[in-house]
């Protein structure tokens, strides 16, 4: 009896004990969902005032000393400082073409890096759709040009009001002009403006364009930049680039995308891109890719998911889950996104399929070479055993990895190309987000097929 009694209350404080858990255990919940909101709050708020602050300091904002180093955008040299009514004046132009050429220098990432902002017609331009060049205007003798420069540089940064301290508004220096063959380029440094990553249209028409955009690839999201531009810049290469204090060139960023379902794009442009998973061709870091791959990424989900959730047995939670995922018979996503970024791949190893590399022995590849042959998991690591690096090995003397198209083992060309793969989290600066306009996707993707944002 004495050990029933015993047993009984220890039962009793057992109960009590789970009660009195339960209790503490449903509070501290509480505190701590009360705490994350408190933290999110003060996270968004901190990263507000962060990108709100930083701007320029001094009042030449193409000169100064900042946290990544100092840079110079070394443009005086090739700009008249005259007066330029007194110019078409006393050189009796007149008519003439005047083309606004506004950039900022932003510094919000590993270095900084010149944007110009450009202007983009509408879908429905008889002559030039969807086609984007430098804010323009005829001029007439007579004219006030510095008056009506001025009146649309006040109605382009409406457009981009929420970007800039109350301070800074009309904050733009002027810096001179240009004169090719009655062609003008009046330049305005608006760096004071901190204009910062953003939601971006089809329909907009202002566009914050890298360099590597205009000389290189020479379009943004699919939209053709104007040869007058990407000439511009080609015949004058002081403008692609900003020096450090020994006057080398500082690192002019990339432009790279990711695609993803549209309920993620919020947050990886704040956050930027998270890393990888450890089976990633080049171990658990930053992937990055060209807009047609992005496309992909955002427009369609991932077949191996696809063919799963097919083969799977329909469970209730399978089902919630497939629910989330919103895509259509063809795997297309109900709303797909992509996020457009400035990458700084720095000191890049380019990747080969040569048959003198060595195979990848990590023991992540080694393991997925043991699965059922039919699978995909086995094909991936098969057909990319001479140039994958699931160790990471690559991140021991290089900076990125860029692997471009090549052949493959099994006859194929390696269709994730290209892919730059960045070792730090600060190489990546998110830059603008988009939507796809789904009427463009067909049942399948390719290459060759034309894609735009919504």
């Amino acid at each position: 009896m004495l050990s029933d009694s015993i047993d009984n209350t220890n039962e009793e404080e057992e109960e009590d004990t789970d009660f009195d858990m339960d209790i503490e255990y449903q509070d501290m919940r509480e505190r701590i969902n009360e705490l994350y909101d408190i933290q999110k709050k003060d996270l968004l708020t901190f990263i507000e005032d962060e990108n709100n602050s930083k701007n320029t300091q001094m009042e030449n904002p193409s000169t100064t000393s900042t946290t990544s180093s100092y840079y110079y955008y070394d443009i005086e040299s090739d700009l008249l400082k005259s007066d330029i009514e007194k110019y078409m004046e006393t050189y009796g132009y007149e008519t003439g073409t005047i083309n606004i050429c506004i950039y900022q220098i932003n510094v919000s990432g590993k270095t900084p890096f010149i944007q110009y902002i450009l202007q983009k017609n509408n879908s429905q331009h008889k002559k030039q759709p969807d086609t984007i060049k430098f804010p323009t205007f005829s001029y007439i003798r007579g004219m006030d040009i510095m008056t009506y420069c001025q009146s649309i540089l006040d109605m382009t940064f409406i457009c981009y009001s929420e970007n800039m301290k109350a301070e800074n508004k009309g904050a733009y220096v002027y810096k001179g002009f240009t004169n090719n063959n009655n062609e003008f380029q009046l330049f305005f440094d608006c760096s004071l403006y901190n204009i910062d990553v953003h939601k971006l249209y089809r329909e907009n028409d202002l566009y914050l364009t890298l360099m590597d955009e205009i000389v290189n690839h020479r379009s943004i999201c699919n939209f053709k930049i104007d040869e007058e531009v990407i000439d511009f810049f080609m015949n004058h290469p002081n403008f692609v680039y900003l020096v450090d204090a020994d006057e080398y060139y500082i690192e002019t960023p990339l432009v790279a995308y990711a695609g993803c379902n549209y309920n993620q794009l919020e947050f990886s442009s704040i956050f930027g891109i998270s890393t990888s998973k450890p089976e990633s061709l080049m171990g658990p870091y930053y992937y990055f890719t060209d807009y047609q791959n992005a496309i992909k990424a955002g427009g369609w989900v991932n077949k191996e998911i696809q063919n799963r959730t097919k083969e799977s047995s329909q469970t209730s939670s399978q089902k919630s889950s497939q629910k989330m995922v919103d895509y259509d018979e063809h795997g297309r996503f109900i709303k797909g996104g992509l996020i457009r970024f400035a990458i700084f791949p720095g000191n890049t190893k380019v990747t080969t399929n040569c048959l003198e590399n060595s195979t990848d022995k990590s023991q992540i590849t080694q393991h997925m070479l043991e699965l059922d042959s039919s699978t995909m998991e086995y094909r991936n690591a098969r057909n990319a055993i001479r140039f994958s690096d699931r160790d990471a090995l690559w991140t021991q003397k290089y900076d990125s990895v860029y692997v471009g198209p090549m052949g493959l083992d099994n006859g194929d060309t390696y269709q994730e190309a290209p892919l730059w793969v960045l070792k730090d989290y600060e190489q990546q600066i998110p830059l603008t987000i988009h939507s796809i306009d789904k009427k463009t996707l067909k049942e399948t993707w390719s290459r060759g097929d034309k894609y735009y944002i919504y």
